[in-house]
């Protein structure tokens, strides 16, 4: 028999052992506790989106993008709007209806934090157990899907699809309606709220804006990678935000798809009317004050501007030019070859981030009459296939486009770079996220290996 000393080094060791592997035990249990068990290694990573349920660009650009990474990834949707949260689930058929949260108290953005949100995304974090997390649009949401995100050590992108993040007006409109790039203008008044969910918000320049921007501070330190979808979006980002900077920051355009490179542009006649189409939600942000002045403008002169709007349009430009209603986006080119359109307006007061509309032009060869502003601003610049005009000067922008009509040889140069070269496609777009994706959970994967404890 060992002599008692040998015995008590045997079960010092023996209790260390245990100690430590039941420590192991205790911490992997956590983990699963607290982000739901490992799923096999043959099953694709999961990546939950975030954003607002309302029709525009997010959403149809989010159907894009998950249509492009649904081979790699299983991906599912999470929208909020004002009654409700709602999980879905995207297919090859399109997003199917995964669950609902019905809110007994609408969301507001002046709440930090609620018990109804937080109950839901816990519960749904649960169910889907994410490998990731993309943030397209928090409006609808509140902070806490970000905290629990970062405390089950779940990656998190997120990408700026316009100003939200910067200011709640999210088109930077103060009351006068002037574009103020994120930096408060002198005026007192309530700048413009484009969002109906966002009514009750406090005067922002009175104090809200600065505690708003002290959230989003807090909430950016959470974020792994940022996307941001231009130069131009991203510079006035950094005006506000300059610490982001220092962080891991993305440029990825949108992609989209078209049957082919159609040539739909008309040559405008030099004794005649001026067709041009306007398509979209034609609001104030968007220019339809400046689309009533113009055209005020012109009934006084010449009288040649023919005015042709597809989607919605602010009361106050009811009798002006010619409304043919809502739209699908294959039905477009169609309608405009029909009426022999010579320009596509884009007559934005604030800088989009991105300008779906400039794509969608070019896709059909009609040259553009944009704002100078922005992405659309610099993608004109850049790419041709259309004219920058001042839409701060109603008169000189009327006087552009008079001299543009008036001399068809440079009407048929520019309508030529009116095409789709050099454009992202959805798996172009797809292929930068993928790869975006796919470090991150790599990087995550590599510190769980190193760092198990």
């Amino acid at each position: 028999m060992p002599p008692a000393s040998a015995r008590r080094r045997w079960v010092h060791r023996w209790f260390l052992h245990a100690c430590v592997t039941a420590r192991a035990r205790l911490v992997v249990r956590g983990r699963e506790l607290l982000e739901g068990p490992r799923r096999p290694p043959g099953e694709r990573p999961r990546v939950l989106v975030v954003l607002h349920d309302a029709v525009g660009g997010v959403r149809e650009t989010t159907r894009d993008l998950l249509s492009s990474l649904d081979r790699r990834f299983e991906c599912f949707v999470l929208t909020g709007s004002p009654t409700r949260l709602e999980l879905l689930r995207h297919t090859c058929h399109g997003l199917d209806p995964q669950g609902s949260w019905w809110l007994h108290r609408a969301w507001s953005h002046q709440r930090e934090g609620d018990a109804e949100h937080r109950a839901a995304y816990l519960a749904l974090l649960d169910r889907v157990r994410p490998d990731l997390v993309h943030i397209r649009h928090l409006l609808g949401h509140t902070d806490e899907l970000v905290e629990l995100c970062h405390r089950r050590r779940v990656p998190m992108v997120l990408s700026f699809h316009d100003y939200y993040m910067a200011c709640p007006g999210i088109h930077l409109l103060d009351d006068q309606g002037r574009y103020c790039a994120g930096q408060c203008t002198p005026s007192r008044g309530q700048c413009r709220i484009p969002v109906p969910w966002l009514q009750d918000l406090p005067v922002l320049k009175a104090g809200y804006l600065d505690a708003w921007r002290g959230r989003v501070r807090a909430m950016l330190a959470r974020i792994d990678v940022f996307v941001a979808t231009s130069q131009a979006s991203l510079k006035v980002l950094l005006g506000v935000y300059p610490e982001l900077a220092r962080r891991e920051l993305h440029v990825i355009e949108h992609g989209r798809d078209f049957a082919a490179q159609l040539e739909l542009a008309t040559v405008p006649p030099v004794c005649g009317p001026v067709r041009i189409a306007v398509p979209g939600h034609m609001h104030f942000h968007k220019g339809s004050e400046f689309l009533r002045l113009l055209e005020e403008h012109d009934r006084e002169r010449e009288d040649r501007f023919e005015l042709h709007f597809f989607g919605t349009a602010d009361p106050t430009l009811r009798r002006i030019g010619i409304h043919h209603g809502t739209y699908r986006r294959s039905q477009l080119p169609s309608k405009l070859a029909a009426l022999g359109v010579s320009f596509v307006g884009i007559f934005s007061v604030w800088p989009e981030t991105y300008c779906h509309t400039l794509t969608e032009a070019w896709a059909m060869g009609i040259p553009v009459l944009a704002s100078g502003l922005g992405a659309q601003g610099d993608r004109v610049r850049s790419h041709g296939g259309g004219w920058v005009v001042p839409v701060d000067d109603v008169a000189a922008a009327y006087r552009e486009v008079l001299r543009v009509v008036a001399d068809p040889e440079e009407y048929r140069r520019v309508a030529a770079r009116a095409r789709l070269d050099g454009e992202h496609t959805v798996e172009r777009m797809g292929r930068a996220y993928d790869h975006l994706y796919s470090r991150l959970l790599a990087a995550r994967s590599g510190r769980e290996h190193a760092n198990p404890g």
